[in-house]
């Protein structure tokens, strides 16, 4: 059945707005009865009451799509919604892992002797592997130098259009990683530009297209996470799971991240 619920996601720290999603509001729900768990507790032990709704006829179903009140198509919509919501959370919030495929480049050709870019490159590339980001520095540095000798009017030059491109790269990928966000973008957008110049690689477009978001994303986690002790943060909550069994969550009408994050912290 179609469902239309729509829903918005904040992020707010210390009364800081910091962002608003809209999750889609066109939902697909598979229905068919209903089982709702109901849990007591008392002296002598548990209770435990089941609730089946069953749905015969279309009539049936119009009711229950209609009645937000009757609670079984609604709860299914608002639990999915929350698994939508996760989804958008945890790129803003949490320090998920992300596989890149990063190009570094060094010059070639008769042009001039680029053999301190390949050493460079090379070195670069172990830093990365190694995740010794402090390493990236000398790299930076070359890159830096030879970017200043820049020609773009003339194709044969030792650093043309084409090599530029490949530092722009080189820069944004080692200033990222080493934390310097707003150098990563400046350089990510010139090696856009360069690739958005005359013959265009849409495979190349697209990889720098991805690391710019990557950048934009990974500033924005660490903004939102900056007084956020994270040694022990390992993986990121498992919101669903937190939940529980959707039939044992007859009575949810909306989660507010305070309400479990006691659990979230037990549960790192």
């Amino acid at each position: 059945m179609k469902y239309y619920l729509p829903a918005v996601v904040q992020i707010r720290k210390a009364g800081k707005l910091y962002g608003t999603w809209d999750l889609n509001p066109e939902l697909d729900l598979k229905f068919g009865n209903d089982q709702t768990e109901t849990q007591y507790e008392s002296a002598e032990g548990t209770t435990t009451s089941i609730k089946v709704t069953e749905y015969r006829s279309e009539a049936d179903l119009e009711i229950a799509f209609n009645s937000p009140d009757n609670g079984s198509l609604a709860r299914q919509a608002i639990l999915k919604q929350i698994s939508e919501m996760a989804d958008v959370i945890y790129e803003q919030v949490f320090f998920n892992d992300s596989k890149l495929k990063l190009d570094i480049a060094y010059g070639a050709g008769k042009a001039a002797d680029y053999t301190e870019t390949v050493t460079a490159a090379e070195n670069a590339v172990t830093a990365l592997e190694g995740k010794q980001y402090e390493a990236l520095t000398n790299p930076i540095a070359i890159w830096e130098n030879w970017l200043a000798k820049h020609d773009a009017t003339n194709k044969k030059a030792a650093v043309n259009n084409k090599v530029a491109k490949g530092l722009h790269e080189n820069l944004a990928i080692a200033y990222a990683f080493q934390g310097n966000y707003p150098k990563a973008t400046e350089h990510i957008t010139q090696a856009l530009e360069l690739a958005n110049t005359g013959n265009k690689n849409l495979n190349e477009i697209n990889r720098l297209t991805k690391f710019q978001q990557f950048i934009a994303e990974k500033e924005q986690a660490e903004l939102n996470n900056a007084n956020v002790d994270v040694s022990a943060l390992k993986t990121a909550p498992n919101i669903k799971k937190l939940l529980g069994k959707r039939k044992l969550n007859a009575e949810i009408d909306f989660l507010f991240a305070e309400d479990k994050y006691q659990e979230m912290k037990d549960n790192q």
